[in-house]
């Protein structure tokens, strides 16, 4: 997951810094030296995950492949809904962006 820092800075999230290097979907690469942790609250469903904070321009928030393969979503493009089976649990996530 990649946080845009402006967000991390309004949100008041202390972060630790640790330089990586980050290849993104075009095939770029980016420094950075930020890395967060991050709770995540969606309806019932609660997790946490790592975040590397970069210089976005484009969105606030990109999610990764480790979050995905951590919880192995079954992703329902047609209904725009992620079905999550976690600790005998299963929740129904769905798109509120037409």
């Amino acid at each position: 997951m990649f946080k845009k820092k402006s967000t991390i800075e309004k949100a008041n999230i202390r972060y630790q810094s640790t330089k990586q290097v980050v290849k993104l979907a075009d095939n770029s690469i980016i420094y950075t030296n930020d890395l967060v942790d991050v709770d995540i609250k969606l309806d019932k469903f609660k997790d946490w995950l790592h975040a590397h904070v970069l210089p976005l321009d484009c969105s606030d928030v990109i999610l990764g492949k480790p979050p995905l393969v951590k919880n192995n979503p079954l992703i329902d493009w047609t209904t725009d809904t992620l079905t999550i089976h976690q600790n005998e649990q299963i929740y129904i996530l769905k798109s509120t962006i037409k």
